[in-house]
This record gives C-alpha cells, sequence and structure tokens, in this order.
C-alpha cells in the first residue's frame, strides 16, 4: 500500500493536476487571443490531459469516490450520446451561468469533463475557435477546462494528505471504517489492475469491435475525435502495469507464483505490441476486415489478462476479491 501510494498513485494525481492547470491555462490564452496556433496549443495540453488521466483512470477509491469527480472527470460509457446532446443544447443557448465556477459545477455533469470538452476543442464547430473575436464556444470551453483543473487539483491534494483517505489505507484496524487490517487495505490495492482490466475490456473495447467488421461501432470509442483513442487505451494498459510493478504487486506475484507472473508480463508485452500494430484508430480498424487483426488480438489478449488477474492472482496471494467500482448494484 505504501509503494503504490507513494510511487504511482501520488505522482499520478500530481501529473493529472499539473497537465490540466496547464489545459486551463491555453484554453484561455486561446480565448484571450484567437488563432490557429493558440488552438493547436490548447488541443495538445487536452491531449496530456488525457494521456495523464488515462494512466490513473482506474483508481477508483478514495478521493475519485468524493463529490463524483471521476464521472464528472470523465463520463463514459455514454452509449446514448448525453454528452453530444447536452453540449450542443448549452451551445446553442449560450447559458451565461455555465461560464461561473458555481454553474459549471452544478450543472449536467455530461458537460463537465473531458468528453465535453473534446467536443469544444474538435467537434463540428471548432474550427471557429481560431477566429477572433472570441465567442461563447471558447468561454465554455475554458470553463469546462477549468473545472477539470478544480477537479483534478482536488484529488491530487487529498491523495497527497497525511489524513483523510490515505490514512485510512495506511492505519488498519479495528477503529478504521473501512479496512479493519493490512490484508484488507493490500487487497484494495492489488484489485485494482484486474477489475481495470475488465472494466477497459468490457467498456471501452468490446462494444466498439463488435463480432466482426460489420458489427463494429467505431463511433462508441473513446476520444474519437481528438484522435486520442489508441493513445488512451495504451495509457490505460501501461498505467494498470505501472502500478503492480511499482506498487509490489508484481514482486509479490513473483516471489509466490513466478510462472503466473512471467505470463502477466507477457501478456501485457503482447498487448502493447498489438496496439502499436493497430493501422489508424482502433475503432476504425476494427470496422475494416484488412486492419481489423490486431484489434482482434488485443480482444484476447485483454480476456486473457483479466483472468489472470482477477481469477489466478489473488488465490496465489492468498487474498479475497471485494466488491469495487465496477460491480454495479
Amino acid at each position: 500500500v505504501v509503494a503504490a501510494l507513494t510511487h504511482y498513485i501520488r505522482p499520478g494525481f500530481a501529473a493529472l493536476a499539473e497537465a490540466s492547470a496547464a489545459l486551463q491555462q491555453r484554453a484561455g490564452a486561446l480565448c484571450d487571443a484567437p488563432s490557429q496556433a493558440a488552438l493547436d496549443d490548447a488541443r495538445a495540453a487536452f491531449a496530456d490531459t488525457v494521456r495523464a488521466w488515462s494512466g490513473v483512470e482506474y483508481i477508483r477509491l478514495g478521493p475519485m469516490t468524493e463529490d463524483n469527480r471521476a464521472d464528472r472527470l470523465y463520463f463514459w460509457p455514454d452509449r446514448k450520446g448525453i454528452t453530444l446532446r447536452h453540449v450542443q443544447r448549452d451551445l446553442a443557448a449560450e447559458d451565461p451561468s455555465l461560464l461561473t465556477v458555481e454553474g459549471m459545477a452544478e450543472a449536467s455533469i455530461a458537460v463537465q469533463g473531458l468528453p465535453a470538452l473534446e467536443f469544444l476543442l474538435y467537434g463540428s464547430g471548432a474550427e471557429d475557435l481560431a477566429a477572433a473575436p472570441a465567442g461563447y464556444r471558447c468561454a465554455f470551453a475554458t470553463a469546462v477546462a477549468k473545472n477539470i483543473a478544480a477537479i483534478s487539483a482536488a484529488a491530487a491534494a487529498e491523495w497527497q494528505a497525511e489524513e483523510g483517505f490515505s490514512a485510512l489505507l495506511l492505519s488498519p484496524g479495528e477503529a478504521n471504517p473501512l479496512y479493519r487490517n493490512a490484508e484488507e487495505a493490500a487487497v484494495r490495492i492489488t484489485d485494482i489492475p484486474g477489475t481495470g482490466i475488465h472494466a477497459l475490456r468490457d467498456q471501452k473495447l468490446l462494444p466498439v469491435i463488435g463480432s466482426g467488421p460489420a458489427d463494429a461501432r467505431p463511433n462508441l470509442a473513446p476520444f474519437r475525435r481528438s484522435g486520442l483513442t489508441n493513445v488512451a487505451l495504451l495509457n490505460n494498459l501501461q498505467g494498470l502495469k505501472m502500478l503492480a510493478d511499482m506498487g509490489g504487486i508484481s514482486a509479490a506475484t513473483r516471489d509466490r507464483a513466478p510462472a503466473l507472473q512471467t505470463a502477466i508480463d507477457t501478456v501485457y508485452s503482447n498487448s502493447f505490441a498489438a496496439m502499436d500494430s493497430v493501422e489508424g484508430l482502433l475503432g476504425e480498424a476494427a470496422a475494416d476486415p484488412e486492419r481489423r487483426s490486431p484489434v482482434n488480438y488485443l480482444a484476447l489478449l485483454t480476456d486473457r489478462l483479466r483472468s489472470l488477474l482477477q481469477d489466478q492472482m489473488p488465490g496465489e496471494l492468498g487474498m479475497k476479491v471485494m466488491f469495487n467500482a465496477y460491480d454495479g448494484d
């Protein structure tokens, strides 16, 4: 638990806070002096924030469960297109209350985070952001970026604090409302990679690729408008492995079940290679018979990885699987 907090979780959320602060600054600069260069800068900062977010996305505990932070940052999956409808509605209405901190905090979570900002920066009409004078769309984008930065900073600060949730993780005991002993705290951390892979496969990969090219749904792919689908998925995978490696999970598994850890490392490595070999965006490749092969392979690898991490690893480590943020009711 100490290793995971020190080496991955706290630095990961600090990186998210830093990236989103830069995003807020560049969105504001775009509105102050609209140009194609300023829009490119804002989009680059958005990409940096997506990378940082994707590395910690599946750490759905503690500060990320407070104030609905995870869903406010990333309202996903959104198979009914709620974000698009709400953003387009608010753009048409030009509601000035959304441009205030208080108004944005009370708005639909669908317009508060990264998917909404992606449409504002990349969706239909986004080219107008490069032209002066700056209009409501730019102000709206800046308000969303400011909200993302505020949520990220609050989460990072809570992870860094010695009291609060970190204290609960680090000081299990009979008086602790969440973790009665060290094993329960360790299980909560150890469970993250498996549940993360499970969610990635079920929520992001399978709905997009379908059973074959004709059944693929590229429009469901995360961050497709910005062209960051593959980047986000790769950072999801890399982040989960880095948490396991830096948090001592991999070392514990290697000590007790070396063959299992070797298998986990191999499947991760093959997954990274499969992602790298996808030609174009994953959703589009899934719909193209000539480009689909690496996507199919990735689906098989993530299923294998889920089995290794959720079905085999807990038993080898003598741990009982707990409920998590993806178990539903």
